[in-house]
């Protein structure tokens, strides 16, 4: 459900009188996409393929109406950026998978905060949202927030290792993402902990990839962090 899709689809009935006018439509979205994103997606594109006559089960006035207020009113991504880290996103979510599944209609959405009643707010605005639309909500995979630490013994020794090994300091950021150090934090009260990784590119799409030379790197890194003893 944090994916970044590439495409979607979704099958539409029509009547064969109405099939003219629904394609003017498409021609009219398609027009207003090319210039809203030309900059950013300049080959989004709204596709209709007749897949020929048949009979089939649809939505009902209500339950599209329903969903079209799903789709439009429920929040959706940026919601408040940090106030002491200018640039910094603070609490975001994202609309993931929806699905029609005979009479069940599933949105999925990724819910993240390092403010955790910031985060709670958001996901309550999900579910008055469903429960007013008539639906129920169900939680999983929730992970805790992780503040900023403005003061790290354990990462201020993480650099001088870095230093060390590498011969230059690291980049050190705080990035909007959900990690593990939120639920060690959580369970652990006083933790010190920080979070390190490999270059990556194009994360959440079908693109992600990893740099293997900077995996390598964070290996003996970690591995140097294992074995530093500390001079005092």
């Amino acid at each position: 459900e944090n994916v970044i899709p590439k495409d979607g689809s979704f099958s539409l009935l029509v009547a064969p009188e109405d099939q003219a006018a629904v394609e003017d439509v498409l021609d009219n979205f398609n027009a207003q996409l090319h210039t809203e994103y030309a900059v950013s997606d300049p080959d989004a594109a709204l596709v209709m393929a007749c897949a020929g006559m048949a009979d089939a089960d649809a939505l009902d006035d209500i339950s599209e109406e329903k969903l079209i207020i799903a789709l439009n009113l429920m929040p959706n991504g940026v919601q408040a950026m940090c106030m002491d880290l200018p640039g910094l996103v603070e609490t975001s979510l994202n609309m993931g998978i929806v699905s029609l599944i005979e009479d069940n209609l599933q949105i999925c959405f990724s819910v993240r905060s390092s403010v955790a009643s910031a985060k709670a707010y958001i996901t309550d605005k999900v579910i008055q949202m469903t429960e007013y639309l008539g639906g129920s909500v169900s939680s999983s995979g929730d992970y805790p927030a992780w503040p900023l630490a403005r003061d790290s013994k354990f990462r201020e020794q993480c650099i001088e290792i870095y230093k060390k090994l590498y011969g230059e300091a690291p980049e050190v950021v705080t990035i909007h993402a959900g990690l593990e150090c939120g639920i060690f934090s959580e369970k652990i009260p006083g933790l010190d902990c920080i979070s390190i990784g490999p270059n990556l590119k194009d994360i959440h799409t079908v693109k992600e990839r990893a740099s293997i030379s900077s995996i390598a790197r964070v290996w003996e890194f970690i591995k140097a962090v294992l074995a530093y003893q500390p001079t005092s």
